[in-house]
């Protein structure tokens, strides 16, 4: 099955979007997390080992920042409300009981990204610990992987927690464990 085919989204410009493989969320092993900007998906190349794949977008992949609308009308004594972004994944992924795989990836140039955002494997600690709580994933065991695509010269990196540093993403390998695994 190509990575190419997937359902039509119900709602293109919401706050997130969500592409299943024409397939059964059953039969899904991995869920890619990224901006929902054009271009900032990986080439088909690098996403090749993680079939049957579904895709989340969300504006700078931020899942546990609520989105721009609310953030702006937040302050100290109305704090915004819980993350949307976050309990649509946790319901998503519920769906998903084969998911082997979580990928969060941010792109170059994203215009989402402001300066102050949390780096790369900040945002992955903070995600482990939020998956950690969630009462509907707890006992759930997949791997957490960070990738960083630069579309201006089509070049993936994923975060290495061994060294703590972006790699280059080797297409032609299978997934290890010195990929972000929490």
């Amino acid at each position: 099955m190509s990575i190419h085919r997937f359902r039509t989204p119900a709602q293109e410009n919401s706050v997130y979007m969500f592409k299943v493989p024409e397939c059964s969320l059953f039969e899904v092993s991995s869920v890619i997390i990224s901006c929902s900007e054009k271009n900032s998906i990986p080439p088909a190349k690098e996403l090749e080992h993680f079939n049957p794949l579904a895709m989340v977008l969300i504006p700078g992949a931020q899942l546990l920042a609520p989105p721009a609308e609310m953030r702006s009308t937040a302050d100290i004594m109305h704090p915004p409300p819980a993350c949307h972004s976050f309990n649509f994944l946790e319901s998503v992924t519920v769906s998903m009981p084969n998911l082997q795989h979580m990928i969060i990836c941010t792109h170059s140039g994203c215009k989402h990204t402001k300066e102050n955002e949390p780096t790369i494997d900040q945002r992955l600690a903070e995600l482990s610990k939020a998956l950690a709580c969630s009462a509907l994933l707890k006992k759930r065991r997949f791997k957490l992987h960070a990738w960083h695509f630069e579309p201006e010269i089509n070049w993936v990196s994923f975060y290495d927690t061994d060294t703590g540093l972006m790699l280059p993403l080797n297409a032609t390998a299978h997934p290890n464990e010195r990929h972000a695994s929490l």
